[in-house]
Order: structure tokens, then C-alpha cells, then sequence
């Protein structure tokens, strides 16, 4: 083989796309007239051939390589979203906000309702006087207390 023509030939391609080739593989200038060039830049050629089958060999399949995992990345997830919802470990946001909402205020209402309970115990039991306005200020502040716990935590968030 003296020319490019005949390398391209010998490797089933075109002149062009040799040129290309040899470029990607660093062997611009080789002397195709020496027959040990000649191997190198077949073994080159073939091991090029060899990572693009596997994978590995590009630009292009890097590229093509990250988009297939995050492809199967998204599938993974889509599945978890599908299995926990199936599970119903998964809950819908609304259905628990209003659930919460209605835990929150039964709470406060069943601890404001304990003002009449604890005065009238500490009258018939141990026949003391309480002030309900006294209670109803303790437990007040500590609503108060708990509103502000719960409105930090979402400040902070």
C-alpha cells in the first residue's frame, strides 16, 4: 500500500472518511508506504471500532450513555411515585393539610374547654377557688407558643 487510497480501500471506507478517522485516532502523517504503519493503524482502528460497539468510544456516546441513565433514572423514580401510591404510603398533600387543620383545631378547642374542667374540679374536690382567667391565660400562651413553633419551621424550610 503506498496512499491513503489504497489504506481507505483496504479498510473498506472512503479517502474522507480516513482522513476523519485517522485524525480522531492521532496517526495524522503516517507513512502508509511502511506495512508496520499500516498494522498500527489497523489495531488502532480496530480497537476504536471495538469501544464504540461497547460504549465507550466518543463524545457522542458519553452523551449517549448519560442521557440513557438518566433516562432509566426517571423510569426508577416514576416507579417508586407509582408503587408508594399504590401501597398508599404515598398521601395526597390536601387530604393532610385538612386533616391537620381539622386535628389542630379540635386540639385548641378541647384545651380551651379545660378551663371549665379544672375549676369546677378543684371547686367540687378540694374546695378551692380558681381564676379561669388565670387558666385561660396559661393555656392561651401556650397556643400562642405552638402557633409560633409550627410558623418557624416554616420559615425555615
Amino acid at each position: 500500500m503506498n496512499t491513503l487510497k489504497d489504506l481507505a480501500e483496504y479498510l473498506d471506507m472512503s479517502d474522507r472518511n480516513l482522513r476523519d478517522v485517522l485524525k480522531r485516532l492521532g496517526l495524522v502523517g503516517v507513512d502508509v508506504g511502511n506495512p508496520l504503519e499500516v498494522d498500527r493503524v489497523r489495531v488502532e482502528y480496530i480497537k476504536y471500532l471495538r469501544e464504540m460497539a461497547s460504549g465507550r468510544g466518543g463524545e457522542e456516546q458519553g452523551r449517549l450513555a448519560a442521557a440513557r441513565i438518566r433516562e432509566t433514572e426517571l423510569k426508577g423514580d416514576k416507579l417508586e411515585l407509582e408503587l408508594a401510591q399504590t401501597a398508599e404510603t404515598l398521601v395526597d398533600a390536601e387530604e393532610m393539610s385538612q386533616f391537620f387543620s381539622a386535628m389542630v383545631l379540635s386540639t385548641r378547642s378541647e384545651l380551651m374547654s379545660l378551663t371549665a374542667k379544672i375549676v369546677d374540679h378543684m371547686q367540687a374536690e378540694h374546695n378551692i377557688e380558681v381564676d379561669k382567667g388565670f387558666i385561660n391565660g396559661l393555656i392561651r400562651g401556650t397556643l400562642s407558643n405552638l402557633e409560633r413553633y409550627g410558623s418557624e419551621d416554616n420559615e425555615q424550610s
